[in-house]
């Protein structure tokens, strides 16, 4: 019986050739073996097709990026270097296209493999998965280029994503189309080494880690993981074998949530349906193994090739396997905004915990780990894949801060009109003070940097804001939106000192009290609501009675924004009503753009704080 990648336990120097047949016995693909297929496996090797694989093997992006051989000075400039930065013009896409690098070489080579259209699926993975060819041909110029993009092996943060058929689930099957490709074409490397003979060059049979698993695709809640499971399934040959599908099934379908789901559609904005529309279980993790005919579901972690978790479900098996994310290739973080919303902490934990030189190898066989994992240098040949639908200052961090794929990195913005002024959504062009039937006005300040940002924001607040609220008699029914439970907390404090009537509501607060609440300031009997982000967004409830806004910080979802704003012009006609938004001048310009536009945004910048 052949034996399995798995765990990279050590495997004999030499294997037989039937080692690179179709693998029934191991992978329990089938049975039994029709006389044709047989015949064909008898035939002699055409030395000619051989090398021609070979060689598309040797110029495929996989190989080019895994394979290739870092020197002390770029390995130095990768990790301390300054990165240069490049505009791009991609088909389909519209709005910031910027790539980052730090070896100069990886801008010529960008470029040219973006021309000749060369990052794309082996042509092997095309042949052999028929669904998976006929999928990626319908993906039109905009997800095409995603597509090269991806296959490149460049770190990519995109900001665009939208929930629906033509955004979110196009965006679903560039991903999964990647990461069985790269699935696939590991395993056809550790079959083919497998079978090498003895002789070989030992150093070309590199072609492993410390554990198996080689990509972790992290998702917000069941559903998604349930969505992306079965993109992963659609894309197999006809024929295919998923174990324990049933299984799958019954855990992440969620079937009393749809009669809920169905009473409740088209009162909800969209992104909240495709998160809570079902199964929103935020704790949950998936192991799976890749075969050529097979996709085992539920196999052990160690032995897995991809495991689909949330964050949470995650954190519990890193720390009692410490191997897990050692040999991490593929790092993908899908709708990462919702993930920010439940604890963005867990993924930073994550990503330092991944590609770390484990204290135990275990089973690894050290002969066959690739050099760069051994030398402690696996981050850099990482590829980190972030999908968001916002752009918010922690995934600034992550994207700073932890991509160091030496290939460089791509971040994918769109511009932004403004929710009002040209794109007219609110009605009537932005204003400091008191144009058309809103009026906004942004309260600046300057904090010195990150770590004293939420003590300047307070002391602004006192200075600034806290006057206005004073004024008990012209200021009535005001919403105090705070974007983090900190902010909320601090807020809290500060108007109890004051002594001011109001009362508040966050995403701890039990629905009954909520509930209670919420009528009180409706009816008038409090005059200021403190309201939670993470409530907003668990709830997107539709607060009535909402005569003035005070935003704390800008909203990390231009649509709450948007949503807020459009309650308190229902409800404060005919009077306008009156929105101030607290902002830092160092570090909240890019939440500010989704709303005023880049060109107010700019003008607000340069002017500074009053």
């Amino acid at each position: 019986t052949a034996a399995q990648p798995n765990s990279l336990a050590k495997l004999p120097p030499k294997r037989p050739a039937e080692a690179l047949k179709d693998e029934s016995s191991t992978d329990s693909e089938t049975d039994s073996e029709t006389s044709a297929s047989k015949a064909k496996r008898s035939r002699p090797v055409d030395s000619r097709s051989s090398s021609t694989a070979k060689s598309s093997f040797a110029n495929s992006s996989f190989h080019r990026h895994l394979s290739a051989v870092l020197t002390d000075s770029e390995t130095s400039t990768l990790r301390d270097g300054q990165c240069l930065s490049a505009s791009l013009e991609l088909p389909g896409f519209v709005g910031e296209q910027a790539y980052l690098y730090k070896l100069p070489r990886c801008l010529d080579e960008l470029k040219t493999r973006l021309a000749s259209d060369s990052d794309s699926l082996s042509a092997d993975f095309v042949s052999f998965l028929r669904p998976a060819a006929e999928a990626a041909a319908g993906l039109g110029d905009r997800w095409s280029s995603l597509l090269r993009l991806l296959t490149g092996y460049r770190d990519l943060t995109l900001c665009d994503r939208r929930p629906g058929p033509e955004s979110a689930d196009r965006i679903r099957l560039c991903y999964c189309l990647h990461l069985l490709n790269h699935l696939y074409q590991t395993r056809r490397l550790v079959l083919r080494n497998n079978s090498s003979s003895s002789a070989a060059d030992p150093e070309s049979l590199r072609d492993q880690g410390f554990a198996r698993p080689r990509v972790l695709l992290l998702l917000p809640v069941r559903e998604s993981a349930l969505k992306a499971v079965e993109t992963l399934i659609s894309l197999l040959p006809a024929g295919a074998l998923v174990s324990h599908r049933a299984r799958f099934l019954r855990e992440f379908r969620c079937s009393s949530a749809s009669s809920d789901s169905d009473r409740r559609r088209g009162k909800k904005p969209p992104d909240f349906e495709e998160l809570f529309g079902a199964n929103s279980d935020d704790d949950f993790r998936l192991g799976i193994a890749v075969a050529k005919r097979t996709l085992k579901l539920y196999t052990p972690f160690l032995a897995s090739d991809l495991i689909v978790a949330s964050p949470l479900g995650l954190a519990d098996i890193v720390a009692e396997q410490p191997r897990l994310l050692s040999s991490l290739e593929l790092l993908i973080i899908d709708q990462a905004d919702s993930i920010a919303a439940q604890n963005w902490c867990r993924v930073l934990d994550i990503v330092e915990a991944a590609n770390r030189i484990p204290e135990d190898t275990g089973e690894a066989d050290l002969f066959r780990c690739r050099l760069w994992y051994l030398e402690g240098r696996a981050s850099l040949y990482r590829q980190t894949v972030c999908l968001s639908g916002v752009r918010f200052p922690e995934l600034s961090g992550l994207f700073g801060g932890h991509m160091r794929n030496w290939r460089g990195k791509l971040a994918l913005r769109p511009y932004y009109a403004g929710l009002y002024g040209e794109a007219g959504l609110l009605g009537g062009p932005l204003a400091s003070v008191g144009a058309g039937p809103l009026a906004v006005r942004f309260v600046q300040f300057a904090s010195s940097g990150p770590a004293e940002a939420s003590t300047a924001r307070l002391a602004a607040f006192r200075r600034r804001l806290l006057p206005w609220l004073r004024e008990g008699q012209r200021l009535i029914r005001v919403l105090v939106y705070a974007p983090s439970y900190l902010d909320w907390a601090d807020l809290r404090a500060e108007l109890r000192k004051e002594s001011l009537d109001f009362c508040a509501i966050s995403e701890y607060t039990p629905a009954n009290k909520a509930a209670s609440y919420q009528g009180l300031f409706r009816e008038g009997q409090v005059r200021i609501l403190l309201y939670s982000e993470r409530y907003h967004f668990y709830h997107r409830q539709r607060l009535r009675g909402i005569r003035n806004l005070l935003f704390y910080g800008p909203p990390t979802h231009p649509a709450f924004f948007e949503e807020l704003c459009r309650l308190a012009l229902a409800d404060a006609a005919p009077a306008a009503p009156a929105c101030a938004i607290l902002v830092d001048s160092a570090t909240d310009w890019h939440s500010v753009a989704p709303l005023c536009g880049p060109r107010r945004a700019g003008e607000l910048a340069r002017a500074g704080p009053v």
